[in-house]
């Protein structure tokens, strides 16, 4: 019986909630951590500013990103429209999803890490997302070797 070939992959990622957390959490940390320090207070307040400015920008820039993940059999994966190849180093787990990218054409994905938290998508994309990663692993590991 000749195995089906599965439709194309289409995710529209979402603004996490677990990304916005751990960010606060860990400039948080940063902040306690830069206020615990034996320096002048001129130079903790310069500090804990620079701190501050650094989240509000990787808070809004987590927010106001939109990203589209396709994948398709015959074209493989693409990021925001740009052909990108998707490492075998990259880590899926039940939360979240490492995806450690490589700009086929364009090198504005070279070396580029993308995190997706299970929140960021609806539990069906989710699981899509890690069985197709799985599978197009394994296809290319068997063309490989």
């Amino acid at each position: 019986m000749a195995r089906q070939q599965e439709p194309d992959l289409w995710i529209n990622l979402k603004p996490s909630k677990w990304l916005h957390a751990i960010t606060l959490g860990a400039h948080s940390l940063a902040m306690a951590a830069c206020s615990l320090t034996a320096l002048a207070i001129s130079l903790k307040a310069v500090m804990m500013i620079g701190i501050a400015i650094h989240a509000i920008h990787a808070l809004q820039q987590a927010k106001n990103t939109a990203v589209t993940l396709q994948h398709s059999h015959a074209g493989g994966w693409t990021l925001g429209g740009e052909a990108v190849s998707v490492s075998a180093s990259s880590t899926i787990s039940p939360y979240a999803v490492f995806l450690h990218l490589k700009g086929l054409k364009n090198k504005r994905y070279n070396h580029k890490t993308l995190l997706v938290f299970y929140d960021a998508l609806t539990e069906d994309d989710f699981r899509q997302l890690i069985v197709r990663l799985k599978t197009s692993f394994k296809i290319q590991a068997s063309s490989n070797g």
